[in-house]
């Protein structure tokens, strides 16, 4: 069995946008943008072979960006966003990049969900909204099949990647927990996170599928609760791959591929962005 945790923000785009760069969020509302991720490994489906390749998805990413035109005809999330790490020394609000997709692990240290003390490995967070779409269906950003639960106080120096740190783990209390993510690469004929995504167009063409993706909001047969916070499903008579197929043959359903491992942004130096 396993329980299935549907965490829901709101579908933001940035509005902190000078010339072609989205600076870092300073706000108080959470965005969402539809990024690019260059050398991703996808599979189509599950028990495909991996392919490798540019990709767009959506996904929460509160550091800067570089903005280009939308390549699909949804316009809600506004721009496409190139990621990239930069300094954000003495800036007074920012806000923290949850959940965090780049590199080897996916990461949660979304306070909503240190309210929900019965979490288990196993356990499926779906990451989206259930506005802007009809009844019965969900906006789904990011699927996390949890590993570990990591108690931050006397973790190493070395235990998280430096992306995840900088961007995360600077605005997340010490006397707390993050959840680390089951990865394709450590059980690709099981259970794994990942993103829905699509390839991206190289030559210029605008995509066919739009982002963000929604899928129906019964999974095993079984309604999925949503709401604006954390809702909480149990499947009890299911058994966690199972229902993680049925979440991944909608997502696959509906055109998208599953995005298991997107590199880690890499550092950048700009000068006078936020002025």
């Amino acid at each position: 069995m396993a329980n299935v945790f549907f965490v829901s923000h709101p579908y933001n785009p940035p509005t902190n946008v000078k010339g072609n760069i989205c600076r870092w969020n300073t706000g108080r509302e959470h965005w969402r943008k539809l990024l690019r991720s260059q050398g991703t490994r996808y599979i189509t489906g599950l028990g495909a072979s991996p392919d490798e390749g540019d990709i767009v998805f959506v996904g929460e990413w509160e550091c800067c960006s570089e903005c280009a035109p939308c390549p699909t005809n949804d316009t809600r999330l506004g721009y496409l966003h190139d990621v990239f790490l930069t300094e954000m020394d003495n800036w007074p609000h920012i806000l923290s990049t949850d959940p965090f997709v780049f590199g080897p692990k996916f990461y949660c240290s979304c306070c909503k969900i240190h309210k929900t003390a019965n979490m288990h490995p196993g356990d499926i967070i779906l990451f989206g909204s259930y506005k802007d779409c009809l009844p019965g269906q969900m906006l789904l950003d990011t699927v996390m099949v949890l590993e570990e639960k990591i108690p931050l106080l006397e973790q190493p120096e070395h235990r998280f990647p430096y992306g995840y740190s900088h961007v995360t783990l600077t605005k997340v209390h010490p006397d707390s927990f993050v959840w680390e993510g089951r990865m394709y690469d450590d059980t690709p004929d099981g259970t794994f996170s990942f993103v829905p995504c699509l390839p991206f167009p190289s030559d210029g063409t605008t995509m066919q599928v739009n982002m963000p993706c929604v899928i129906d909001s019964t999974i095993c047969g079984i309604p999925i609760k949503v709401g604006q916070n954390v809702g909480i499903t149990e499947l009890a008579s299911v058994d966690s791959k199972t229902i993680f197929a049925d979440i991944a043959n909608k997502v696959t359903a509906k055109g998208y591929c599953l995005g298991v491992r997107m590199p880690m942004p890499k550092k950048r130096t700009i000068c006078n962005i936020l002025k």
